[in-house]
């Protein structure tokens, strides 16, 4: 699948001169891209979809069985079930999160596309995307996935609030936008996932609060678990996956590239430095 090609040549000088520019350029121009992009996430998300679906049947199954009460309130057999259905399904989510990496890693590569202002052919790119950073985008996945059962587990089994708010406090502020950064950062440069994971902590401190800006979204998404109906709740997500997650992407992606810009490749590789953007200097 191509991306339609602008009908007047391309000059140098009608490429956006920063990166917030860029962003507010490519959702302009190539908004039918960031669809294309959410219908391929959407499938590698299917999974966790289905997932999330069979584990509130499971859950609605077991709440209005008359078996499970005593009295008219929950007894310890209906409990006990109850918490077996949400960690076995906080497995079978928390190993699809994996799948989703891998797809990440594909998307990536249309991503720096994109802000390099290069010719797309969808299918090519992610395909090729999903070979190079195959290995990195994997094992992200599952230091994802073992984030994501610690969340579970620590809802499940951890009474002490402050102990568990400590818990989760570290994961969505330390490890998930590590990464996440690392996911970009696998897409520009090569090295192992060790080597990546380490530089990826070094710019999380060295540039926190422009990492920071996407962390409100976060508690946003959660909100989504929170919603009875299982049907609007599915609704809900593929909407998000098909509407909104594209363009967050794609802004962590320019934020963390302008990241990269100040840091790395402007000292390492000037020949990375704000590519795809307009420089009047040079």
């Amino acid at each position: 699948m191509k991306n339609k090609v602008a009908k007047q040549d391309f000059v140098e000088q009608s490429l956006p001169s920063t990166r917030r520019k860029q962003f507010v350029d490519i959702v302009k121009h190539q908004f039918n891209c960031l669809l294309n992009i959410g219908a391929v996430l959407l499938l590698f998300t299917l999974p966790l979809i289905l997932a999330v679906l069979f584990n509130d049947l499971s859950f609605y199954g077991i709440k209005n069985n008359p078996n499970f009460y005593s009295e008219g309130l929950l007894n310890q057999k209906g409990i006990a079930m109850l918490n077996t259905n949400e960690l076995v399904f906080g497995i079978i989510k928390s190993i699809c999160y994996i799948f989703i990496f891998f797809g990440l890693g594909g998307i990536c590569k249309i991503l720096r596309k994109l802000i390099w202002s290069e010719h797309i052919i969808l299918k090519r790119d992610f395909l090729l995307g999903l070979k190079q950073n195959a290995k990195n985008s994997l094992l992200f996945g599952v230091m994802f996935a073992l984030i994501r059962f610690l969340i579970t587990y620590c809802k499940l089994f951890v009474n002490n609030f402050i102990l568990a708010s400590l818990i989760l406090g570290v994961c969505v502020v330390l490890f998930i936008p590590i990464i996440l950064i690392g996911l970009v950062y696998t897409s520009f440069y090569e090295g192992g996932f060790f080597k990546t994971s380490y530089h990826s902590l070094l710019i999380y401190i060295k540039k926190i609060p422009y990492i920071l800006i996407l962390l409100p979204f976060f508690p946003i998404f959660g909100l989504i678990y929170l919603i009875n109906s299982f049907i609007i709740k599915i609704g809900v997500i593929i909407i998000a996956i098909l509407l909104l997650v594209p363009f967050i992407l794609l802004l962590w992606y320019e934020i963390v590239v302008y990241v990269l810009d100040t840091t790395i490749n402007i000292s390492y590789y000037k020949n990375l430095a704000f590519r795809g953007l307009y420089k009047k200097n040079e």
